[in-house]
């Protein structure tokens, strides 16, 4: 069989079921958190807050990446696309605004920085 990555499988199944009208990959739950394919959100409970497409795009990447290291150029890549302008410092930028955002809701979740590779997230049962 041919080799794929999770995050392209699940890319692949996503674009088939649009187009049948329906999306499959509603939520993706990571720990505590549920992030809401739809309205792009962020869901703790009964608590939420909105995100930005691209807050929304980069933490959906690192969700459907879980337990790998993501590295900046990879995302931007993935997400900006090769061509793009963006930089690695708007990637930390983004990084920020997600932390900030989780932080808000008390999650046990973390985006943890894995010195000189990139980001992935981490979940804790300890909350605020």
């Amino acid at each position: 069989t041919k080799a794929f990555r999770a995050d392209e499988l699940g890319a692949r199944v996503n674009h088939l079921t649009r187009r049948n009208g329906r999306s499959v990959l509603r939520a993706m739950d990571f720990g505590d958190l549920r992030p809401d394919l739809n309205k792009a959100l962020l869901v703790r409970g009964e608590n939420s807050i909105q995100l930005t497409k691209n807050e929304f795009e980069v933490l959906k990447m690192l969700f459907l990446n879980a337990g790998m290291t993501l590295t900046k150029e990879n995302l931007i890549v993935r997400i900006w696309g090769e061509d793009s302008d963006t930089t690695e410092n708007n990637v930390e930028a983004y990084i920020s605004f997600i932390r900030k955002k989780i932080k808000y809701l008390g999650s046990g979740v973390q985006i943890k920085n894995v010195q000189g590779i990139g980001y992935r997230p981490e979940f804790t049962e300890e909350t605020k």
